[in-house]
């Protein structure tokens, strides 16, 4: 009986698509698929607020590392990561490439105006610590949506699923079509 092989799979999109709920639902009918969450990661290093930008490159070096291991263990990693650069999602598929996994990336698509209105209705921005999110943050909402956009415009093999009027079962069923389809 040959074994599967893992999947490595990057899940990204504007705040509030869904990336969190989605990798929950997949975790949930994978054991042992860990779940990389890098708000969580941020959480955990002291100070990060005042220093969000080194914090950030730090976690998402966690994050390679964490999947780079748990993939080498034959298991299945789903990163729910807001990607900020191309070179990001490289860095993934690079190790998916090294571990011998499938590498799988989706982007969660939803309109700009939708991220801003879930974004301040979850009133958060997702990291332990961070400050509350309230209307005088649209334009940062607004500028994350562009820069998310920008990192994913010229990404080869990029499924893309327009889930604005998606109910989260749709998406998720969606997504496992993709992946054994």
């Amino acid at each position: 009986m040959a074994t599967q092989k893992p999947r490595c799979i990057l899940l990204t999109g504007p705040l509030g698509a869904g990336k969190s709920t989605i990798s929950a639902l997949y975790g949930g009918e994978h054991p042992l698929t860990l779940l990389v969450h890098t708000d969580e990661l941020m959480g955990m290093v002291s100070g990060w607020l005042e220093h969000e930008e080194l914090a950030l490159q730090m976690t998402f070096q966690f994050a390679l590392d964490m999947t780079r291991r748990h993939l080498r263990g034959g298991h299945d990693v789903m990163l729910p990561y807001f990607v900020h650069t191309p070179e990001e999602i490289a860095a993934i598929a690079k190790i998916a490439e090294e571990t011998g996994a499938e590498f799988h990336a989706f982007l969660l698509h939803i309109s700009k105006e939708l991220s801003v209105q879930r974004t301040l209705e979850r009133g958060s921005w997702g990291e332990p610590g961070s400050p509350p999110v309230t209307e005088a943050d649209t334009p940062i909402i607004e500028a994350k949506y562009d820069e998310l956009m920008a990192a994913v415009a010229d990404y080869p093999g990029l499924h893309r699923f327009e889930t604005t009027a998606c109910t989260v079962d749709e998406t998720y069923t969606q997504l496992m079509h993709t992946l054994t389809g």
